[in-house]
């Protein structure tokens, strides 16, 4: 036999050995999709047509609550306990109204008998009724005198498709961080309407590096993201974190894991909040107009100190489902008086705890 006779024998015995690998790896490394727990790879096969599905029941929350601002005379000591709508009067220098604006991101969980109830975060849609400025002593030591105050006098939740319909708070935990928002409405008010139609799941089946989407609204934008899971279960309600980087208007944005591959999606939360820290800064009044001003000139108008958010992009918190279940629960029949019946959604929750 010739040397490239050899040579060619070989070459065909090493392809032969490569393919036998290559076959052996891709059986071996395929996902097992049928051994009931959330994937933690990336899909094996696409599923856009699901995420359009559930992109359709995911709505755009507005919130603007409006203020009446009073400025206390700096040598008035005023105690809250004693604050009435006299003594604001007497005291009060200077007085406006101002405005505080929210956005967050909604699902659609109901839509029966032309109501409709969406499911957010609660500090989407809330707003402290008053607001307290406390006066600091010479030291810089903050006091118990009380050198303003600012009143809730009106509170709008709405969806920028649906412009001209306020919605109401049916109910909301601060503490929980969840509320449920609804509207009645006609069938042409809500033709555009989807409502959310896979099942409720189980954050606390949730495992490290379980895979998850989530779908919300960061700078007003309907985004589709996706995440790992970290730290599941991590204080025994099956609360967990993300990986995911999030904008202002991610709150309130859906988790989605999938069990035994697509098209199971599950709802396993709620996005909840992004770690950040707080700066303060100084603006200039509403009116002030950037255009217009010469930066060589000083400013001369009124200033005003502003809280600015630092996102610390890369980490968040989410309501588990447990948890988002067990309020609507302990609400029931709060909905129900509203003319809401949550009961064919947690049919099985319901029949279990009772």
């Amino acid at each position: 036999m010739t040397k490239k006779s050899i040579l060619a024998l070989l070459a065909i015995a090493v392809s032969g050995l490569f393919l036998s690998c290559s076959s052996n790896i891709y059986k071996e490394a395929f996902p097992i999709l049928n051994d009931g727990k959330y994937d933690s790879e990336f899909p094996y096969k696409g599923c856009s047509e699901q995420l359009e599905q559930i992109s359709n029941s995911v709505r755009y929350i507005n919130c603007i609550a409006y203020y009446e601002s009073y400025v206390f005379d700096p040598n008035a000591k005023i105690k809250r306990s004693q604050l009435s709508s006299q003594l604001i009067d007497s005291v009060t220098t200077f007085r406006s109204r101002y405005e505080s604006s929210g956005s967050g991101t909604g699902l659609v969980l109901y839509y029966e008998n032309n109501k409709i109830a969406l499911l957010t975060c609660a500090h989407v849609i809330s707003n402290d009724d008053t607001i307290f400025y406390w006066r600091s002593d010479a030291l810089g030591n903050v006091t118990t005198d009380i050198s303003g105050i600012a009143i809730k006098v009106k509170e709008s939740i709405y969806i920028p498709d649906l412009p001209d319909i306020e919605f109401n708070v049916l109910a909301a935990d601060k503490h929980l961080d969840i509320a449920i928002i609804g509207k009645e409405g006609t069938p042409d008010t809500w033709k555009n309407i989807s409502v959310f139609d896979f099942p409720l799941g189980e954050a606390k089946s949730l495992e490290w590096g379980s895979f998850v989407y989530i779908f919300g609204y960061p700078l007003g934008y309907k985004t589709v993201t996706k995440a790992i899971i970290s730290s599941p279960n991590r204080d025994k309600n099956g609360s967990f974190i993300l990986d995911a980087f999030f904008n202002k208007g991610f709150s309130g944005g859906v988790v989605l894991a999938i069990r035994d591959g697509v098209p199971n999606f599950e709802l396993v939360g709620l996005i909840k909040a992004v770690f950040g820290a707080y700066d303060y800064v100084l603006i200039p009044e509403e009116e002030f107009d950037f255009f217009k001003h010469n930066p060589v000139s000083p400013y001369k108008g009124k200033v005003y100190v502003d809280r600015k958010v630092n996102i610390q992009y890369g980490i968040s918190k989410a309501v588990p489902v447990e948890t988002i279940i067990e309020f609507l629960m302990e609400n029931r029949e709060l909905f129900r008086r509203q003319g809401y019946f949550f009961d064919k959604l947690f049919q099985q929750d319901i029949s279990v705890k009772e």
